[in-house]
């Protein structure tokens, strides 16, 4: 019997669709904090070792794995004692990542969702379609207007 493979979504892929995908970061890569002080990265895996296959029950294999590593004085980085926390599915990968950057990154809870704190890992938000301009369009006259 050898390694099994599965997806993202819990699903069985052959090794060679797991060298595609192993190959995407973005894929890999399930989610990233960085705020200077603590760096927490998410990673899917999705091998399973023979021996898993042989002794664990499929609900069980654990395909994603938490990296933590902190931020010494000078800029380096060492591994945390959490890092290498495992999870048998994406959504208990997420809580337990959510749930270590909320304890440990400084982070908040706004209307039951995690606002990650000066992550500089993450994308600026969307801007606000509702906002007034900054500027004015220059050459409109005052007419101009929705009907």
């Amino acid at each position: 019997m050898a390694n099994k493979y599965i997806n993202r979504e819990g699903m069985p892929i052959t090794q060679t669709g797991w060298h595609a995908l192993a190959k995407d970061e973005s894929y890999v890569k399930v989610r990233r904090f960085d705020n200077g002080k603590v760096f927490a990265e998410l990673l899917w895996y999705g091998a399973i070792p023979e021996k898993d296959v042989r002794n664990v029950l499929p609900e069980f294999y654990k395909v994603y794995s938490l990296i933590v590593k902190n931020y010494r004085e000078d800029g380096s980085l060492v591994y945390d004692p959490a890092s290498g926390e495992t999870y048998p599915d994406e959504k208990s990968a997420i809580a337990g990542y959510e749930e270590f950057i909320f304890k440990h990154g400084e982070c908040v809870i706004d209307n039951g969702e995690l606002v990650e704190v000066n992550n500089k890992l993450a994308p600026p938000p969307p801007p606000n379609l509702d906002a007034p301009a900054e500027k004015p369009i220059e050459g409109l006259t005052d007419d101009f207007g929705a009907w």
